[in-house]
């Protein structure tokens, strides 16, 4: 999780510099992007996810999601991003989050949605078995 949290601070610092370096004036631009990432140790595979990206176990043949998307039309996350103080409307087709009009909840950069929009990813752990035979994520 400190990964995550460290990759954000680093990424909108490196922002900066290069809007300053530039000689950009730019309010709005507050770009970002999602991350997953996995570990095994022995026969555990641990998933960090933050926004929407995926990862999905090969289980005996068959699709075994192991992340789950972090935006806005999920209740939990809209509950937690209301709470932090962020605005969240409804929007041409699904929930969103402030004037960016964010559907993700949870990535890396997008300072102005700070700290409603959170770098903290959710982490999941997953026994391993006989039948698993890959991961895919992106």
């Amino acid at each position: 999780a400190e990964a995550f949290v460290r990759s954000d601070t680093a990424f909108r610092e490196e922002l900066i510099a290069h809007q300053k370096s530039k000689r950009i004036i730019q309010k709005d631009w507050h770009p970002g992007c999602t991350a997953v990432t996995a570990l095994i140790v022995r026969n555990k595979l641990f998933v960090a996810n933050a926004g929407d990206c995926r990862a999905i176990l090969s289980r005996a043949g068959k699709p075994f999601p192991v992340t789950r998307d972090h935006v806005a039309s999920c209740p939990k996350e809209r509950e937690r991003v209301i709470k932090e103080g962020a605005e969240v409307r409804w929007q041409i087709d699904t929930w969103r989050v402030g004037a960016a009009a964010l559907q993700v909840t949870r990535s890396i950069g997008d300072d102005d949605l700070k700290p409603a929009v959170t770098a903290l990813p959710e982490i999941t752990e997953t026994d391993l078995t006989a039948d698993d035979e890959f991961l895919g994520h992106g």
